[in-house]
C-alpha cells in the first residue's frame, strides 16, 4: 500500500496525519452537505461564531465553490446567518467584491448578493482575484457582528495568498478526490495548514458516486498482516463489489404416490417334494466283546466273570447259565469264535432316506468286523 501514490480512501487520510470530516458524493447539494453542516453548527453553538475555509488538496481537483455554496445553504437552512465568500475561481469583472470593500469604494451591504429565501449573502473577489486573496485580512474586521458563520472558498493552498487567508480562520476543510488526488499533495496541504496553527480536516469526494455519505468516524484500524488492497473497500469508494454467487436451487422432492406399494409374493414351495425329516442322532453302540476300562464307567455296574471251566468238553461248547452277570462284555469261546458272525440288522430307514447307509451303522459294522478278525487270529494262535 505504501507504493500507491493516490488517495484511495480514509486509510490514506489517516496515513497523512489528517482527520476525516466527511465523505461526499459527486453531487454538491445542500442535502449532501447537511451532516457536515451539523458538525459546524455544533461548533458555532459553543463559540458563538465559526469561520471555515474550504480548499482543494491539489490544483487538479478543480473548483470547490459548489461545495462551499452547498455548505452555506445547509447552514442557513439550519437557522444560521451565513456569508459565503468565493475566492476559489478567477476575478468577477463588472461585479463588486472584496477589493471594492477594502478600498472603501462600496459598503458590505452594497457588494454582497442576498439570498431571498434564507439569511445568507454571497461575495466574490471583484476585479482582481490575486489582490483579493492578499487584502482578505482587512475584510474580516469589517464583517458585522451578527454574522455567525463565514464560509470561504479558496484555491489550492500552494497558490500565493491562499495559505495566508486560511491562517486567520478557525478551521480549514481540505478537499481530496478519491482515486485522483496525489497523496503527496494531501500531505503537503495538511502540513501547511498545521504550520498556521489552524485546525485542519479532510473531506473525501468520490466523483464516481451519485450520493453522499454521512461523515465518517476516524476510528483506529486494527493492524493487518495482509497488505490493504489498492482501492478503498468502503462503499464510498465507488468500486462495486463482486457479486456473490447465487445459491444453487434445491432439487424438488419427488411426488409421493398415494398408492400403497405391492409387496411381492414369496416364491411358492415346489409341489410334489416329499418332506424329509432330519434323523435324530443315535449313540454309537459299543462293539461286542470290546471292554472299556473300569474307571471310565462311572455309573455302570462292574462286571465280574467266573473263570471258564476247563477246556475238557468236545468242541469247547460253553454251557448255558455260567455267567454271573449279563453277557454284555463277555469273552467269546473258541466255538463262538468259529461260529459265523451274526447277520447285521440294518436299522429301519425312512423310504425317503438317502441310499447311503448311516455313518454310525457303517462305523459299527467296521468295528465288529475288526473285532472278529482279532479274535479269530488269537484263537488260531
Amino acid at each position: 500500500d505504501s507504493a500507491d501514490l493516490t488517495v484511495r480512501g480514509a486509510r490514506h487520510v489517516r496515513a497523512a496525519g489528517g482527520q476525516l470530516a466527511a465523505s461526499l458524493g459527486a453531487d454538491p447539494t445542500p442535502s449532501a452537505a447537511a451532516d457536515l453542516a451539523a458538525r459546524i453548527d455544533a461548533r458555532a453553538a459553543v463559540g458563538g461564531r465559526h469561520w471555515v475555509a474550504v480548499a482543494p488538496a491539489s490544483r487538479g481537483f478543480g473548483s470547490v465553490s459548489p461545495w462551499a455554496d452547498a455548505l452555506g445553504i445547509a447552514l442557513a437552512d439550519a437557522g444560521r446567518r451565513v456569508v459565503v465568500i468565493d475566492l476559489a475561481d478567477g476575478p468577477t469583472p463588472g461585479q463588486p467584491g472584496v477589493c471594492e470593500i477594502v478600498d472603501d469604494e462600496l459598503k458590505l451591504g452594497q457588494a454582497v448578493v442576498f439570498d431571498p429565501e434564507r439569511m445568507m449573502a454571497r461575495l466574490g473577489p471583484g476585479a482582481d482575484h490575486l489582490r483579493a486573496l492578499e487584502v482578505l485580512t482587512g475584510l474580516v474586521p469589517r464583517l458585522p457582528s451578527d454574522i455567525e458563520i463565514l464560509v470561504l472558498a479558496l484555491p489550492a493552498l500552494g497558490q500565493p495568498g491562499a495559505l495566508t487567508a486560511a491562517g486567520m480562520l478557525d478551521r480549514v476543510l481540505v478537499v481530496a478526490a478519491v482515486d485522483e488526488t496525489p497523496r503527496v499533495d494531501l500531505i503537503a496541504s495538511l502540513d501547511a495548514v498545521d504550520a498556521t496553527d489552524t485546525a485542519a480536516e479532510v473531506i473525501l469526494v468520490d466523483r464516481s458516486a451519485t450520493s453522499s455519505m454521512p461523515p465518517a468516524v476516524d476510528a483506529p484500524v486494527a493492524p493487518s498482516v495482509a497488505a490493504e488492497p489498492a482501492f478503498d473497500p468502503r462503499p464510498e469508494s465507488g468500486i462495486p463489489s463482486p457479486p456473490e454467487p447465487e445459491p444453487e436451487p434445491e432439487p424438488e422432492p419427488e411426488p409421493v404416490s398415494e398408492e400403497r406399494p405391492v409387496r411381492p409374493d414369496p416364491d411358492p414351495e415346489p409341489r410334489g417334494t416329499p418332506f424329509r425329516p432330519e434323523p435324530a442322532p443315535r449313540p454309537a453302540p459299543d462293539p461286542v466283546g470290546l471292554r472299556r476300562p473300569t474307571d471310565e464307567l462311572d455309573d455302570e455296574p462292574t462286571l465280574e466273570y467266573e473263570p471258564l471251566r476247563p477246556d475238557d468238553q468236545d468242541d469247547h461248547v460253553a454251557e448255558e447259565g455260567r455267567w454271573a452277570a449279563p453277557p454284555a462284555h463277555r469273552s467269546l469261546t473258541g466255538a463262538q469264535l468259529d461260529a459265523p458272525a451274526p447277520a447285521t440288522v440294518e436299522p429301519e430307514t425312512s423310504p425317503i432316506a438317502p441310499d447311503e447307509p448311516d455313518e454310525d451303522v457303517r462305523v459299527t459294522a467296521a468295528l465288529q468286523t475288526l473285532a472278529q478278525e482279532v479274535w479269530s487270529r488269537d484263537a488260531r494262535e
